[in-house]
C-alpha cells in the first residue's frame, strides 16, 4: 500500500465510473456500501467508513484486484483511506428537566456528598440534591 496522492484526497468521486462499477459488482455488498472508490492512475483509492470496512478491503485485497482487472479495470495496487461519511442531518439535542427526587433522597444525597473525597463525584451528589421535590 502507498501513500494516496492529493487529488484522489481531495475529490474521492472523480473519474473512477467504471472503477466504481466494477467494485460494486466485485466486493460484497456490506463492503460496498461502506467503501467510495477513485482510481488515480493504477491505484485504487478506497475510501471507507471506518477503519473495520478499510481492514475487510485490506485482507481481500489481491483477490479484488484480480476481479478488477478480469473486469477491464487496470488497477495494480489498492490504498484505502478511513474517511467517514458527512453526516445527512445535524443531531438534534433536546434537553429536559429532570424529574424532582424525594426531599429525603435529596438529603442523604447533600449528606453523602459531604463525605466523598472523590471531587467529580462530590459534585454529582451535590448537583443532584438540587433535584429535590417542592414541598406542597
Amino acid at each position: 500500500m502507498k501513500s494516496v496522492p492529493a487529488s484522489a484526497a481531495a475529490d474521492p468521486g472523480g473519474n473512477t465510473d467504471k472503477a466504481t462499477l466494477s467494485w460494486q459488482l466485485t466486493v460484497s455488498a456490506d463492503i460496498a456500501a461502506h467503501t467510495r472508490v477513485a482510481l488515480e492512475d493504477s491505484v485504487l483509492v478506497v475510501f471507507a467508513d471506518s477503519s473495520v470496512w478499510g481492514h475487510a478491503v485490506t485482507l481481500q485485497e489481491n483477490t479484488i484486484i484480480t476481479k478488477l482487472k478480469s473486469r477491464g479495470v487496470r488497477c495494480e495496487e489498492i490504498t484505502v483511506k478511513v474517511k467517514p461519511r458527512e453526516a445527512d442531518r445535524v443531531p438534534t439535542i433536546t434537553s429536559r428537566d429532570p424529574d424532582p427526587i424525594e426531599s429525603a433522597s435529596a438529603s442523604v444525597l447533600e449528606q453523602s456528598a459531604h463525605t466523598v473525597t472523590t471531587p467529580g463525584l462530590r459534585r454529582v451528589l451535590q448537583r443532584l440534591s438540587q433535584h429535590r421535590q417542592a414541598d406542597d
